[in-house]
């Protein structure tokens, strides 16, 4: 398990430079934190546009995701806290089945108290890097084109170019919202 600290704490606390830290591991995903997983995804479905998803995820979606993950030879990591508690997660999956082209699609969510202490990066960093070690040449990232700036800005700087923008595609919490397709090539380990 990797290991990081950051800080969390309320938004006084924040500014002050008074917040605790947080002690926190990276770690590949188990089954027994789906739960979690599943959990913190579906927080950001019904509260945020960081995901463009309007209805949340069950335990089988979870189940079938990380088996699809793991059959594809994917890495599909949680950071946890010290208690084991999930503070966020990134996985990559194939990004179509149907597709000729072999690309893979990144997902990270992290938990609200946790945003801006480096845990996305740490987790975006060790797929990306597992990506690489599974032979993956392509990763895609889709981000919204509102509400969703801290995603963008941490896919730019983990080296991802914008290759397109679908304008007003859907419907989320009453506003007309698009999307950023952004694309990273891998280098292959020991290159």
């Amino acid at each position: 398990m990797s290991l990081g600290e950051a800080r969390v704490g309320t938004q006084d606390e924040q500014r002050q430079g008074t917040r605790p830290m947080l002690g926190y591991g990276v770690r590949p995903a188990e089954p027994d934190d789906l739960d979690a997983v599943r959990a913190l995804h579906n927080h950001w479905v019904r509260r945020s546009t960081a995901t463009l998803a309007t209805r949340g995820t069950t335990a089988e979606d979870w189940e079938r995701h990380h088996a699809a993950v793991e059959d594809a030879a994917l890495p599909f990591h949680v950071a946890v806290g010290w208690d084991d508690e999930v503070l966020g997660y990134a996985l990559l999956r194939p990004a179509d089945s149907q597709s000729p082209v072999p690309a893979v699609q990144d997902a990270v969510f992290v938990a609200p108290f946790a945003l801006g202490c480096g845990i996305g990066a740490a987790l975006l960093g060790g797929v990306l890097r597992g990506g690489a070690l599974a032979s993956v040449r392509e990763v895609v990232a889709v981000v919204p084109d509102a509400g969703a700036d801290a995603a963008l800005a941490l896919h730019e700087r983990f080296g991802f170019a914008e290759v397109g923008r679908l304008r007003r595609i859907t419907e989320k919490f009453g506003r007309r919202l698009g999307v950023i397709q952004l694309q990273r090539t891998l280098d292959r380990p020991g290159r």
